[in-house]
């Protein structure tokens, strides 16, 4: 901007020089001469004059085109192209002055800007400072505060992944079908309806000596209370005093479950309702219940039918519940082939009570026993291979069979406070 003004300034006067040279060589021209030494008098400057008119009169178009040229118009002024270029001046003068003040105070009012400037900037640097200090430190603890929740929640983390993984394995445990055995099990026991044409005039007779049996065995059940482990109901005296007693057979299994005993021994009791292929007298707390029975080994791919005959009584004490059954079964066919000759006698006891002294303990035990004893018709048949092979396939799916329907026990308790829990959820 200082270099504009700078130019335009300079270009003034330079108009103005000329304007003032052409003022001084034209208005002063005459009064040179007539200072100088050339003419010394008046009469001098006149002959001189005359000269001219002389000089005039000798060429007198000459001096017609010169006086026509001379001719000038009334009110002509032939300064006014240089009067007006020099108000133009005086105006741009003016201009120049004006412009110059302007830009003066432009410049101070840009220094002061750049002084108030440079002292903000200080103090704002100064302040912006101390506030990144107050951020970083709130990161900081913020950052801190989230790693203790993340650790906190890791944790929890783990420990519900146990528990959904516990779940996850009890659930996987779970039977297609609860009255049947899993297919990892060698041996596989299920109830059928019994053969069409088998009649047996004894029906009556066993289940009445079946009865008499229960209750024989729930009184060594109330004898052994008070002594550690489970009856002896092998003890008593034979129901059925036909034929030749074999060697009993026992089979034991004790398992605990994380619920109450009323919860269990209620399951225990529905479960023996959902077989099918029987014909059931249901009382109370007694159940009389005829079925076939079949059993197939698969390792050995030997398959083996049943009748079977059996009373069960359930007993509610204080602080347990006795489950009483004795059946009677007899061998329909062995590999295909009639049999005839042999029966079995069973007796069995469940006990369910809290595993601690308390009644209300969480935990409860399920104690089981059965004794089966075989009777032969004929005494050749105590060492017939048959017969002790199917004696064997007897007594093997005794063992899974428990296992079983403790697992379906449990499963049916978790499904109910699975279900319980969602309702109480909503």
């Amino acid at each position: 901007m200082e270099e504009e003004f700078s130019a335009a300034l300079a270009f003034l006067n330079g108009l103005q020089q000329y304007d003032n040279f052409e003022a001084s060589e034209y208005g002063a021209g005459y009064h040179f001469l007539h200072e100088s030494g050339e003419w010394a008098d008046h009469f001098q400057f006149l002959e001189t004059l005359d000269d001219d008119e002389s000089a005039v009169q000798e060429a007198p178009n000459a001096s017609k085109k010169q006086v026509k040229k001379r001719t000038k118009k009334k009110g002509f002024n032939p300064n006014k192209a240089r009067e007006d270029l020099r108000a133009e001046v005086i105006m741009l003068k003016n201009e120049v002055e004006e412009l110059e003040f302007i830009r003066k105070r432009f410049q101070t009012i840009q220094s002061r800007r750049k002084t108030d400037n440079n002292a903000a900037t200080s103090s704002h640097g100064m302040g912006e400072a101390s506030l990144w200090k107050e951020i970083c430190a709130h990161q900081i603890k913020r950052r801190l505060r989230t790693e203790r929740e993340n650790v906190v929640l890791r944790r929890n983390c783990e420990k519900e992944i146990r528990v959904v993984n516990s779940v996850k394995n009890l659930l996987k445990t779970r039977p297609a079908l609860w009255h049947m055995t899993s297919p990892e099990t060698r041996i596989r026991t299920r109830r059928i309806e019994i053969p069409n044409g088998y009649m047996n005039d004894m029906v009556a007779r066993i289940f009445d000596e079946l009865a008499a049996g229960v209750e024989a065995s729930y009184c060594n059940v109330k004898q052994s209370k008070s002594r550690s482990g489970l009856a002896d109901s092998a003890s008593q005296t034979p129901l059925l005093t036909d034929g030749v007693k074999g060697r009993p057979r026992e089979v034991f299994d004790c398992s605990i479950l994380p619920f109450g005993v009323v919860e269990i021994s209620d399951a225990w009791w529905e479960d023996w309702h959902t077989y099918s292929g029987r014909t059931v007298q249901d009382t109370a707390d007694v159940v009389a219940e005829s079925f076939g029975l079949e059993i197939y080994d698969v390792a050995a791919n030997i398959s083996a039918t049943f009748y079977a005959q059996q009373v069960l009584r359930r007993y509610a004490e204080d602080n347990r519940v006795v489950f009483v059954w004795n059946a009677y079964i007899e061998p329909i066919s062995f590999k295909g082939k009639r049999v005839r000759g042999a029966y079995y006698i069973e007796n069995s006891n469940a006990i369910i009570k809290p595993q601690g002294r308390e009644r209300n303990e969480t935990l409860t035990q399920v104690s089981c026993q059965e004794v089966v004893t075989p009777h032969f018709l004929d005494a050749k048949l105590t060492n017939d291979p048959k017969i002790s092979a199917l004696t064997s396939v007897l007594m093997n799916s005794m063992s899974p069979y428990y296992t079983e329907r403790t697992k379906t026990i449990e499963t049916l308790l978790l499904d109910r406070a699975i279900q319980a829990r969602r309702c109480n959820l909503k």
